[in-house]
């Protein structure tokens, strides 16, 4: 295991950019909660409406990712789409009240940040050493994880605060402060000169590995999970400890056994919370603050993990359990590649977990103004989530490892 001299600065800068990325998008997508709130009962209102349009511009520019960073320089390829991210989302402010333009622009969004991940995903691979790469993958893939709790858990609170002191701008202020120091951290690496290929114009090359769909339908739950819980900060204690096992020699010799214990923990805890709240024990309380109308579920979860409430404290097994069974995936993924492939990997691993997550997001939350949309799905959270982390972890243990143990090429 190569030891953290041996990495060269600029994946670290990369690394540090990709960071940025995912905190700066995931910090504003709670800002699809407030058309939500304001107009309850528009279907082309509410988040999921948002998040759909996300993720079909995320996945129209994905075959064209390939023919991009050959025609252009790929840093200039990164750093553009980074700044037309940002000013996507100044946009979606501006247009928050017209529900056309903002699922257009929500569209133009992920095309954005599509193209900016697969770019950087490419750049991470550039500039790593080729004896490093496949460990280069996991490391560059946890740095997106980070992003996205980050964003959505002190992004969110941040974005709060900075609502009520500068209203409806107010929540561009975080992102806008992290895509300029992801920027900035973007343009001081030196990227080596590479003779660009002859591409065709769409190809799935960087973008889909057919190879690897069995994981890439086991990881969409996963997101799930991780997007259902997004906005809750617990992952401060479940992450880390996760991040620590993970380094031991026991997971590169135990894969199975370590994916099986981190996807059975949030099952166990849902499933023991769901049988609790039938005795009139309610674990995993969820009234409705007042903060909540004013911006967005990170903010709420946030508040909640702060004032010790136990719904949150009932969360850190689940980031635990997440923060197991992901390193398993990357590599999964990355051994499924041949060579040249370990950047369409990472790419299709990190499509099928922001898939998975935007679903979870997009999960109704329980505001006062449509409370009587989402009191049943809230009644049953606990139940979906069981189920949904019981069937990553079945799927996992009799199709996904055993075809991984047929066909992995590393």
């Amino acid at each position: 295991m190569p030891t953290s001299l041996s990495w060269p600065s600029r994946f670290s800068f990369i690394r540090i950019s990709n960071f940025m990325l995912f905190a700066s998008l995931f910090s504003f997508l709670p800002f699809a909660e407030l058309r939500s709130i304001s107009q309850p009962r528009d279907w082309m209102g509410q988040p999921y409406t948002f998040y759909a349009c996300f993720l079909l511009g995320m996945l129209f520019i994905g075959p064209f990712h390939a023919y991009l960073v050959d025609a252009f320089r790929r840093k200039q390829v990164y750093v553009c789409s980074f700044l037309s991210m940002l000013a996507s989302m100044f946009c979606c402010v501006i247009f928050v009240d017209y529900a056309i333009p903002l699922m257009a622009l929500a569209a133009l969004c992920g095309l954005s940040f599509g193209l900016a991940t697969m770019a950087g995903i490419t750049l991470a691979i550039d500039v790593t050493p080729s004896t490093l790469r496949s460990t280069g993958n996991v490391r560059f893939a946890w740095s997106s994880l980070w992003g996205v709790v980050v964003g959505c858990g002190i992004g969110g609170l941040a974005n709060f605060v900075s609502f009520i002191y500068f209203g409806k701008v107010g929540p561009l202020l975080v992102p806008a402060a992290l895509t300029w120091i992801g920027i900035f951290f973007a343009a001081i690496i030196h990227v080596p000169f590479r003779a660009p290929l002859v591409t065709k114009v769409l190809s799935i090359d960087r973008f889909f590995l057919p190879r690897a769909w069995i994981p890439f339908v086991n990881i969409l739950p996963i997101g799930f999970l991780v997007g259902i819980w997004a906005g809750d900060i617990s992952w401060i204690i479940g992450l880390p400890i996760a991040i620590l096992v993970g380094r031991s020699r026991f997971v590169r010799e135990h894969p199975i056994r370590f994916a099986a214990i981190g996807l059975s923990l949030p099952a166990v805890v849902f499933l023991v919370g769901f049988a609790l709240s039938f005795m009139g024990l309610d674990v995993r309380t969820f009234d409705p603050q007042e903060i909540a109308s004013l911006y967005g579920y990170g903010s709420v979860r946030a508040w909640d993990w702060l004032s010790m409430r136990p719904a949150s404290w009932n969360t850190i097994p689940v980031w635990a359990g997440i923060g197991l069974a992901l390193p398993v995936f990357w590599l999964i993924f990355v051994k499924l590649s041949h060579h040249c492939q370990r950047g369409t990997a990472n790419t299709t691993c990190l499509i099928a977990a922001l898939i998975g997550v935007l679903a979870g997001m997009s999960m109704p939350r329980q505001f006062p103004e449509f409370r009587h949309y989402t009191r049943y799905v809230f009644d049953f959270l606990p139940a979906i989530t069981a189920v949904v982390s019981l069937f990553a972890l079945l799927f996992f243990l009799f199709v996904t490892y055993p075809y991984y143990k047929r066909y992995r090429v590393r």
